[in-house]
């Protein structure tokens, strides 16, 4: 099994990340020593950059500009299947995680405090519930991406360091993909405030349709969010995560379309003064948590709603 730590140097929280994945390698066990992987842009590096990485093997990896799509075409094709990555909770490690996992057809876990390994899976800690509770999940499919719980600090320690390898990544240019900003007021802050969300679930399948939802909801000035397999599926980022590991949401109205209404999801919209549920599943649970309910295709729902906003018949 090999263990890498990926970094963002380019991003100005960059000490906080080898604060984070110092404190989770320490609660660490049954791992060998880590490598890092440093993405960063060239001559743009924090001059102590070095003296921070809880790592004494790092690869530089040096990109024009540093962003999600970029980080993930380099990684699907530079990571081996047996690796655990750790990454830092925050905008950039929590979306490359997810995305990477599903890439990979690995497994993701996001904001961990512990980690076991054997020969066979590994166990992760997280808080759940709203950090009431700290639930234990086991891992089977390699490669495993994690972010570390941002509230984890571990202590630097002393060591030598060197660079064993500098990459000049250039990937792929994708006139279909738009790297995401990370600069902009992150837009979780924008759903936890919202007064009207539209919350999409797995009855959405795909990316052409996840942009028919974002269009939707754009029409009917909704803030957008989802339900973990829609984020797990790298159909939408992570800031559009509702729930108790994501944004908890408190509008005026809340309309979700093809969620199931787990409990973890649930937690996240049950303050909406107005919940109406779409769901053609009439055993799912959101609707008995709704204040109103359709038992139907949601996209017939969708349509109809079209409709009536214009005015037409």
């Amino acid at each position: 099994m090999n263990l890498t730590l990926i970094l963002n140097a380019a991003l100005p929280d960059y000490a906080e990340q080898c604060a984070m994945l110092a404190g989770l390698l320490e609660k660490t066990t049954g791992l060998p020593e880590p490598e890092a992987w440093v993405f960063c842009q060239k001559e743009h590096l924090p001059a102590d950059w070095m003296d921070t990485i809880p790592a004494s093997q790092i690869v530089l990896l040096e990109m024009d500009a540093v962003c999600v799509e970029g980080a993930l075409a380099v990684l699907v094709k530079q990571l081996q299947k047996d690796t655990l990555v750790l990454l830092p909770e925050n905008y950039f490690g929590s979306e490359l995680a997810a995305r990477l996992a599903f890439r990979l057809k690995g497994s993701a876990q996001n904001a961990v405090q512990t980690v076991a390994y054997d020969s066979e899976q590994i166990t992760v800690q997280r808080s759940v519930y709203g950090g009431h509770m700290l639930g234990s999940f086991r891992l089977k499919q390699r490669p495993f991406c994690l972010t570390a719980s941002r509230s984890l600090e571990g202590a630097i320690s002393a060591q030598p360091r060197q660079v064993i390898e500098t990459i000049r990544c250039q990937p792929e240019k994708n006139p279909a993909v738009i790297p995401i900003s990370y600069e902009p007021e992150p837009p979780a802050e924008g759903l936890k405030n919202a007064p009207f969300v539209l919350a999409v679930g797995r009855g959405v399948k795909n990316h052409k349709e996840m942009e028919k939802i974002r269009q939707f909801a754009g029409e009917i000035g909704a803030e957008l969010g989802c339900s973990r397999p829609v984020v797990m599926s790298a159909l939408a980022p992570m800031e559009q995560l509702i729930g108790v590991s994501g944004t908890m949401t408190r509008p005026d109205c809340c309309i979700t379309l093809g969620v199931s209404g787990a409990p973890a999801f649930y937690a996240g919209v049950e303050k909406s003064k107005l919940l109406i549920s779409v769901n053609q599943d009439e055993a799912a649970s959101i609707h008995k948590k709704s204040d109103a309910s359709v038992v139907g295709d949601l996209w017939e729902f969708v349509e109809e709603m079209k409709k009536q906003l214009s005015g037409s018949d």
